[in-house]
Order: structure tokens, then C-alpha cells, then sequence
């Protein structure tokens, strides 16, 4: 995800959800409990998170600089 903002190309992050979610849809929907899940939805969207962040981060410093 940070490689494909951090070149311009934010649809890529779609391709990187789809991929992440297919991988591990056995596991999940293998658990009893909705756990398995919630850690994967936190998990997955604390990643993109500072991913994302850390993508931008290098775009400000050029522009102040």
C-alpha cells in the first residue's frame, strides 16, 4: 500500500484490500466467533492507517522543502 501511493496509483490500495481479504477469508470464516474477524478489520485498517500516513508524510516534506 505505501509503495503504490507514495508512486501516485491509490487504486492499487483496492487491489491490495481484495488480495488481503481473499487470503484470509478460510480463516475466518473457519472461527466460531466474530474475534477472528474483528482482529482482521482492526488489524487491516491500523496497517492502512499508517500506511497511508507514512505515504504523505514524504509528499509535505518536499513541499516545505
Amino acid at each position: 500500500m505505501f509503495g503504490s501511493l507514495l508512486a501516485g496509483q491509490p487504486a492499487l490500495v483496492a487491489v491490495t484490500v481484495a488480495v488481503k481479504a481473499s487470503a484470509r477469508f478460510p480463516e475466518i470464516r473457519g472461527a466460531r466467533s466474530g474475534e477472528v474477524a474483528e482482529h482482521f478489520i482492526i488489524g487491516t485498517l491500523a496497517s492502512f492507517l499508517l500506511a497511508g500516513g507514512l505515504a504523505v508524510l514524504p509528499g509535505w516534506v518536499v513541499r516545505l522543502w
